[in-house]
């Protein structure tokens, strides 16, 4: 095995350890020498790799997003070859959200400890505001294109991705299980979207009965 595919196998070892350690205590308790156990190999490998912990922090959470972004758009780019609508492609971005984001528990507790850090980590704040801005910019683009004459897709798709979030802190705190959380994700979306449709519905109606 070459030296590259070594090194990265060693931080996906790592990477992985880090994970499993945050599903039984915080960031916070966690040191470098409890990941290095988890990942079986010596701590100073662990500082050979990464700088400190929180650039282990980093690097995780910059894999979950890409692996997902990767992922997602792979499956977009797929349907939108079949000829598949604008509707079809926004059905599909939220239902993987929900699927594989929000609607993972173990996954909403890792990011629980995320926001936590990023509130007094000026390098993770930034990472997840990077993240979350791709995640809407998506979103909002999809929007355009699904929903003619929405008025401020932007706005839309920040609020659809806060309420879903809401939802995902909810899901942890509340220990609902996946159905559940899928369901309400659902029933939000609908709802959000829906009103927006109807509004623009009556928008058009008045324009004509003006006319």
């Amino acid at each position: 095995m070459g030296r590259k595919k070594m090194g990265d196998q060693r931080r996906r070892e790592i990477l992985d350890a880090l994970y499993r350690c945050l599903m039984r205590k915080s960031y916070g308790e966690t040191s470098v020498r409890e990941i290095a156990r988890e990942a079986g190999m010596n701590p100073a490998l662990i500082h050979y790799y990464f700088k400190s912990k929180d650039d282990v922090l980093l690097c995780f959470v910059e894999d979950i997003f890409q692996s997902n972004k990767q992922l997602l758009e792979t499956r977009l780019q797929e349907l939108e070859s079949l000829g598949c609508s604008a509707t079809a492609l926004l059905d599909e971005f939220l239902s993987f959200f929900n699927q594989r984001i929000t609607g993972d528990t173990r996954l909403q507790k890792v990011f629980f400890e995320i926001w936590e850090v990023a509130l007094h980590n000026r390098k993770i704040k930034e990472m997840v505001r990077k993240i979350y801005r791709e995640w809407m910019e998506a979103l909002a683009d999809l929007l355009r294109r699904a929903v003619p004459g929405l008025e401020d897709p932007p706005a839309t798709a920040t609020a659809l991705v806060a309420l879903q979030e809401g939802i995902g802190i909810f899901s942890v705190l509340f220990g609902f299980n996946k159905g559940y959380t899928l369901e309400l994700l659902k029933r939000l979306q609908e709802l959000l979207l829906s009103r927006e449709e109807a509004r623009l519905q009556t928008a058009g109606g008045d324009s004509g009965a003006r006319h």
